[in-house]
């Protein structure tokens, strides 16, 4: 029999309504539809949810939610609350490197970390591992480059990695190139196009990861590992 928690109503509720119940702005990003069809059907056996950009309102802070703040019901950790809500049996981390993104809540924690800085992110994870590492960091390639090689070991047998806002064009040259050296790990590459998905598949001699990117709307795209 599968564990009963307190949260278990809220399993009758849609991803879309918990997102706009908290104020996250994963509505707008076009991001919410995709994840509740990717993570619907396992939602009660994910365990643990790591998201990196907890949503500083700090102005002139790098992917500051200040603006957004300002005509929306908004406060950091907004798709923290909601990824609790949706993942009944599931404890979410975040980690931001703003101190107005730090708060404890009931199957939430919070680490104050630079998730670019290894050292950081050994001392504050620890030995953690995440059923799904969601990056809504600082949004430029070399930053989630650099979050990936220091997490992506960190995720369990049959997760998720996923990358939001994504560049495409600077695909080919950075996230090519650093996915098969993040996975520490020779392999071989298998592209196909096909619509607006365009997918890679790296066969390994224990593991198949799957690499797809999810183009959404003309400036909101996903890159996602399932490992």
């Amino acid at each position: 029999m599968k564990k009963i928690t307190k949260r278990i109503a809220a399993k009758n509720n849609t991803l879309h309504k918990l997102v706009k119940k908290y104020g996250s702005d994963k509505i707008k990003s076009g991001y919410v539809d995709f994840y509740n069809h990717l993570f619907e059907p396992t939602r009660d056996e994910v365990k643990t949810v790591l998201e990196i950009g907890i949503g500083t309102t700090v102005p002139h802070a790098k992917s500051s939610m200040y603006d957004y703040s300002i005509n929306n019901s908004y406060k950091p950790g907004a798709s923290l609350r909601a990824w609790r809500d949706y993942f009944p049996n599931a404890h979410i981390y975040g980690g931001d490197i703003q101190l107005d993104t730090q708060f404890q809540e009931e199957h939430i924690t919070t680490f104050l970390f630079d998730s670019r800085n290894g050292n950081e992110c050994e001392t504050a994870l620890g030995d953690l591992t995440f059923d799904i590492i969601i990056d809504d960091g600082n949004h430029d390639e070399m930053s989630q480059v650099r979050t990936m090689y220091n997490l992506i070991r960190r995720v369990n047998p049959g997760g998720f990695y996923i990358i939001e806002d994504i560049t495409p064009g600077n695909f080919t040259p950075v996230y090519k190139q650093v996915i098969p050296f993040a996975l520490l790990s020779k392999t071989d590459l298998n592209t196909t196009t096909h619509n607006s998905e365009l997918r890679f598949t790296y066969s390994q001699i224990t593991t198949n990861v799957t690499v797809d990117i999810y183009i959404l709307q003309p400036h909101e795209n996903l890159l996602v590992l399932k490992l």
